[in-house]
């Protein structure tokens, strides 16, 4: 979670007591001509907004703000007969900047344009769909409902993948409007849908990638969930009398919850919600009418972050992505749309994580992996807690945002584990394999890997595959290949799209689908969908993340600074930290953090590091649920829910994986 210190004067919760916040770029979308008012739904995380505005009587024009473009009119993504009515509002935005209609349009700049609204209308004839949700997989959810007609009242929550034998999947049902599902209805990269039930709703139900319908604990007495991340963190608002906004930390391993109350509840006119969640914790809400940033234990007033001259008032924040960018609407003048993008340190903090180590892979939620001194030891650094976990293992190749891990064992089986890291599960079964590597997973437990025999399936049936290197949440992978003559390609694949050659070797891929190479003929580049990006010469360049940042070292020893960021922004940085030497940088996360090795100046000794902006304050956990609530509620443990399950696993080669209640365990 982020603390921004100095410049403009804030007030925090727990009394309103000043504090501090570093300056703020502000971007105004001003509406359209006739708009009364104006709604954003979604932020990913290159700062790309989305949303709608109004007239008085109807929605006007769909709207897409990119950095560095400015404002798309999106009013045309869909059929005539879909135009300027509820249906065709714009929902969401996911990473790869696929944009969902509430009428079922999925629109993006560089792929085809899909109507997915023909298929699960079917499924629910004479009921009115809306989609709502859409993740970095192209999986949508929504709900549809006969309003009552003649015959009894019906509603159904479903997910969707395009392209999936499962076809339109039903979340939940009801046949009366007092036991109602209460939505939004959204879900993560996993594919798990949460939801609130009942009349008034209170709590939350998950409705999993697997198929499972799973009672959280979130929440207490009457209220909503309402947003869900990566890191198995639910928002909502929660009370006995009225709603207060929390975050309920839900473990996908055990089903377990613990409950954060961001407001003194004992205050019975602080009431409000959370409407936007970040992978790292970071949200966004409003309580007593006010519009709340919440952050390292903290809540800082939103209206504070413009300058008093600025004449925005009545400010709503809506949406908050993992780089702190916040969007929302206000008035200023007019009814416009706000976007508040943190200004970028020129320094960093450091936070050693291990002695006699070396830092590995890094995820957006701030899971770190490092490999101790001996070759078959490693350290998982959570952002929950201060406490390291061990893991003995053959090799860790990544981690993802609720800390699966995923490699192979010393016994040569591919594997992943989730925390507390005391069960592998062994992949080599699945995959065919006698000996194997797990090589990669994301966010929805997608698994990669390479095995003896190899097998990769049906999606490169007609490929020499030789390895697979990396897979991102859009299910887009990277590896390489032999032609007849025994040539070496490299090869980016694309759900829906297939298998496009790679001009150098994969060294990391973006949730965007760009892709850090390196060839021999024009060394490193970033291949977008516009072409190839160059970087900078005289730099081993290792990480990238969704906003085009890439890290990575100078290959001087003997240099301080060796370890290096670039971006097109801020340009060529070799980064600093006192009290070491860093030699290289191996990862970058969406918010900036940098997994970074070196040593402490004067000793032999490596050392991983994680570097934060300046304005981060990583002495504080970033889950609260784990620390006493800094706003002056305790974080409360509930009763845990089902048993422990393990994360399911979606195999590449077409063999359905084992039944959650039969994964083989050692």
């Amino acid at each position: 979670m982020r603390l921004y210190p100095s410049g403009v004067l804030l007030f925090c919760a727990a009394g309103w007591v000043p504090c501090h916040a570093a300056p703020y770029r502000l971007v105004a979308i001003p509406p359209v001509q006739g708009a009364v008012a104006g709604s954003v739904v979604g932020i990913n995380a290159r700062g790309e907004v989305v949303g709608t505005f109004y007239s008085a009587v109807a929605p006007l024009s769909n709207f897409l703000y990119t950095p560095g473009v400015g404002v798309t009119n999106l009013e045309r993504t869909g059929p005539a007969s879909l135009e300027n009515y509820e249906g065709s509002v714009v929902s969401a935005i996911n990473a790869s900047g696929q944009i969902l209609l509430a009428s079922g349009v999925v629109y993006s700049a560089d792929r085809p344009r899909q109507d997915l609204g023909p298929a699960v209308r079917a499924a629910y004839p004479g009921e009115t769909v809306h989609f709502i949700s859409l993740n970095d997989s192209g999986t949508v959810s929504g709900t549809s409902d006969n309003g009552g007609a003649p015959g009894g009242y019906s509603q159904h929550v479903f997910r969707y993948t395009p392209g999936s034998p499962a076809g339109v999947v039903t979340v939940a049902s009801t046949n009366t409007p007092r036991t109602f599902p209460r939505g939004p209805f959204v879900m993560d990269d996993a594919a798990n849908v949460v939801y609130s039930v009942g009349f008034p709703p209170g709590g939350a139900d998950v409705f999993t990638g697997a198929g499972a319908t799973m009672k959280t604990g979130c929440g207490h007495g009457n209220g909503w969930a309402t947003v869900i991340n990566n890191s198995g963190q639910i928002g909502g608002g929660w009370g006995k009398n009225t709603a207060f906004p929390e975050i309920c930390t839900f473990d996908p391993t055990t089903f377990a919850s613990l409950t954060t109350a961001l407001v003194d509840e004992t205050v019975l006119t602080n009431n409000g919600f959370v409407t936007g969640l970040n992978n790292e914790g970071d949200a966004v809400g409003y309580s007593a009418g006010i519009p709340l940033l919440f952050t390292a234990g903290r809540a800082v007033n939103i209206n504070s972050l413009f300058s008093p001259d600025s004449g925005w008032a009545r400010v709503t924040a809506a949406v908050i992505n993992d780089a702190g960018e916040i969007a929302g609407t206000g008035l200023n003048g007019v009814p416009a749309v706000f976007i508040l993008t943190p200004v970028p340190s020129a320094t960093y903090s450091v936070q050693p994580l291990c002695e006699a180590c070396t830092g590995i892979t890094l995820s957006n939620s701030g899971f770190t992996v490092s490999r101790g001194t001996s070759s078959s030891t490693f350290l998982v650094s959570s952002p929950r807690g201060p406490e390291v976990q061990r893991i003995e293992a053959g090799s860790i190749r990544r981690i993802n945002n609720v800390g699966t891990v995923a490699g192979a064992d010393l016994s040569g089986h591919a594997f992943i584990a989730n925390p507390p890291y005391d069960q592998f599960y062994n992949l080599n079964t699945i995959f065919g394999w006698s000996q194997g590597i797990a090589t990669g997973i994301n966010d929805g437990n997608d698994v990669i890997g390479v095995g003896d025999p190899a097998s990769f399936g049906p999606r490169f049936a007609n490929l020499n595959v030789t390895n697979l290197y990396q897979i991102n949440n859009a299910g887009q992978i990277t590896g390489s290949y032999t032609d007849a003559d025994t040539r070496t390609h490299f090869f980016l694949y694309t759900p829906g799209l297939g298998v496009a050659d790679l001009p150098g070797e994969p060294i990391a891929l973006s949730n965007r689908g760009y892709v850090l190479l390196f060839s021999e003929r024009v060394g490193y580049s970033v291949r977008k969908a516009a072409g190839l990006t160059p970087l900078p010469d005289g730099v081993t360049w290792r990480g990238l993340n969704d906003r085009d940042e890439v890290v990575g070292d100078c290959g001087d020893p003997t240099r301080s600074d060796c370890a290096s960021y670039y971006s097109l922004e801020r340009g060529l940085i070799h980064l600093t930290a006192s009290g070491f030497k860093l030699t290289s940088a191996v990862a970058i996360n969406d918010a900036g953090r940098i997994l970074a090795n070196g040593s402490a100046l004067g000793s032999s000794v490596p050392v991983a590091v994680l570097l934060s902006p300046e304005s981060e304050r990583t002495s504080l956990p970033r889950d609260q649920s784990q620390a006493p609530n800094q706003l002056g509620v305790q974080g409360t443990e509930l009763p845990p829910g089902e048993p422990t399950h393990l994360a399911p696993v979606k195999s590449l080669n077409g063999n359905p994986a084992p039944g959650q209640d039969n994964p083989e365990l050692r």
